[in-house]
């Protein structure tokens, strides 16, 4: 055999023991003397793309207002007093101010607005579950971002792997081609024989560019958004830093303990039912306790008069707007119920479909690979069996195509197998690790 077939055998075995998982990716990187690169797991990723999300930026800022919403509702009173300011001043005489002699009267007070019965407790109750929302539905908004960047990722890794097989097809295409040259150079084979071999390099730089491109959008989705570059020796080989297979739960109401998305939205239903409570609380105004003094002089000559009032004002009910509110309220609680009863339904639902996806996926995995080591085994012998004359080059470009197609569907099993890992994981609501 000649030092190039060599080459090239050592590089598809290699190539084939790396996808199956026999063989380390990084001991063929060695060989071809190719320095690593420095690993992007996908936390990482999940990270950069995170940091970039209005969310996160924004949750800061929205903790602060809720802190101060809830410093509100526990102060001693709704709102802050009001200052109000009065006087009226008349001429006697030549006298045209009050300060000369005239007689006026100035007024000044303070309105003090008063909780209604039940309002505070409830206020503080609301601001305090308003709270919670926030920290629960930044997970549940992680969460879906994890999914998102789960996808894309697999997406990329696939299209990375799909392009190095391309290649690979496109390298043996090359060298079985040389070799059919070779002989129909030395009258051994036809020229038809050299035109099929010709055509089979043909459909191979038609799949590697068809790759490529693929490959190209699926780095370019994930650049969206992650936000920088993304090249395919930047992520290490998918065997080592896939996602570990997790422990499933004894029982699925469990999920309501850990679930970000259950989570976020039993913080709904709480939300929702304490400003029901509050809405009940609030049938009117707030009253206000009003507090005045008065200086003034009735009559010219007269000393001056200080006084002090003292009154409440206790604002009417509207039935119609307090009726509206409670019932704008209780719907919002009837929603949130009913959105959180379904979102259980669809996510043991979709655990369970991850489960079996999962299983089947190894499944597919444990025969994709029994058929790409018997396949590439069955293209040693043919190519052999080529080389001595006794195969004709169609059964041996027929037995290429086999070949490469089993190492190909053995690759995409690997790469959907991790894949539905992170689908299982996903759907226990586990953020990237």
């Amino acid at each position: 055999m000649d030092p190039l077939r060599n080459h090239r055998y050592r590089y598809t075995a290699c190539c084939f023991l790396a996808i199956v998982g026999l063989l380390p990716l990084a001991a063929f990187s060695k060989e071809a003397n190719k320095s690593p690169t420095p690993p992007a797991p996908l936390k990482l990723l999940f990270d950069e793309a995170w940091q970039r999300q209005p969310e996160a930026r924004a949750y800061s800022t929205r903790l602060e207002s809720l802190q101060a919403r809830e410093r509100v509702s526990q102060s001693l009173l709704p709102r802050p007093l009001t200052l109000e300011v009065a006087g009226k001043a008349e001429r006697s005489g030549t006298n045209s101010n009050f300060g000369a002699g005239g007689t006026g009267e100035y007024i000044v007070g303070f309105a003090i607005p008063l909780w209604l019965i039940g309002e505070r407790s409830s206020a503080m109750a609301l601001s305090d579950a308003e709270l919670q929302r926030l920290i629960k539905q930044q997970a549940s908004t992680q969460l879906r971002l994890a999914a998102r960047i789960r996808t894309l990722f697999w997406e990329f890794e696939l299209a990375k792997i799909n392009g190095a097989l391309a290649e690979n097809r496109l390298q043996n295409a090359k060298a079985l081609s040389q070799d059919v040259y070779r002989r129909f150079k030395a009258g051994d084979l036809s020229k038809a024989d050299f035109m099929q071999a010709e055509s089979a390099v043909a459909n191979s730089e038609a799949a590697l560019a068809e790759s490529q491109a693929n490959l190209i959008l699926a780095k370019q989705n994930l650049r969206s958004v992650i936000g920088r570059d993304i090249t395919p020796d930047l992520l290490k080989p998918a065997q080592q830093y896939a996602e570990t297979l997790p422990l499933l739960p004894k029982n699925f109401v469990d999920l309501d303990q850990s679930h970000p998305v259950i989570q976020d939205l039993i913080a709904q239903v709480e939300v929702a039912s304490k400003a029901t409570a509050l809405a009940q609380a609030q049938t009117r105004q707030n009253p206000e306790l009003q507090l005045y003094t008065s200086s003034g002089r009735p009559e010219v000559g007269v000393p001056t008069q200080q006084s002090v009032l003292l009154g409440l004002k206790i604002p009417f009910g509207s039935s119609d707007r307090v009726q509206a509110q409670r019932f704008a309220s209780r719907a919002n609680q009837i929603e949130s119920e009913e959105r959180l009863a379904f979102e259980r339904d669809r996510v043991l639902a979709e655990l369970d479909a991850s489960k079996a996806q999962v299983e089947s996926a190894q499944i597919r995995l444990t025969a994709a690979k029994r058929r790409a080591q018997l396949s590439t085994e069955t293209r040693v012998f043919f190519d052999k069996s080529f080389k001595f004359g006794e195969t004709d080059l169609p059964t041996r470009l027929r037995i290429e195509l086999e070949a490469m197609d089993a190492i190909k569907q053995a690759a995409q099993a690997e790469i959907t197998y991790l894949a539905s890992v992170s689908a299982l994981r996903q759907a226990l609501g586990l953020l990237p690790e």
